[in-house]
């Protein structure tokens, strides 16, 4: 099975940490499940991207940070975290196993409220490696 590559977690400054990293494990677990279901290669966590995804949940926004290619964003929204995962996972099945995409970003912002899950996707064309910037 494919592995996604991980470096660490992107939390959004303010936003509660517990349970934070198992979240987004279980997330790219299972993203990367659904690209060797497909035949896709391992996505390749890059920190550009992980800071576009708090970006996006902080300011409602993604700035690539550097990031040479073309990003593609996806934000859930729900009052658990598990309905936050299952969101996440559904609005992203058909941009995650897009071959095309080579490299993922992920933030979590828990609360007392809601929970907010962002993923952004980068694809990278020409001469760059995958890996971000």
């Amino acid at each position: 099975m494919c592995a996604i590559v991980a470096a660490g977690v992107a939390i959004v400054p303010g936003a509660g940490i517990a349970g934070a990293e198992s979240t987004t494990d279980q997330v790219l677990d299972r993203l990367a499940a659904a690209r060797d279901r497909d035949g896709c290669p391992a996505l390749v966590r890059s920190g550009a991207l992980d800071a576009a995804a708090g970006d996006l949940l902080a300011r409602g926004a993604v700035d690539p940070h550097g990031y040479v290619g073309t990003t593609r964003p996806v934000v859930a929204d729900a009052a658990s975290v598990g309905e936050a995962v299952t969101q996440a996972l559904s609005m992203a099945q058909f941009t995650n196993v897009d071959c095309r995409n080579t490299d993922v970003g992920i933030a979590m912002a828990p609360s007392a409220a809601t929970t907010r899950i962002a993923l952004v996707f980068g694809s990278i064309t020409g001469p760059q490696i995958a890996g971000g910037c």
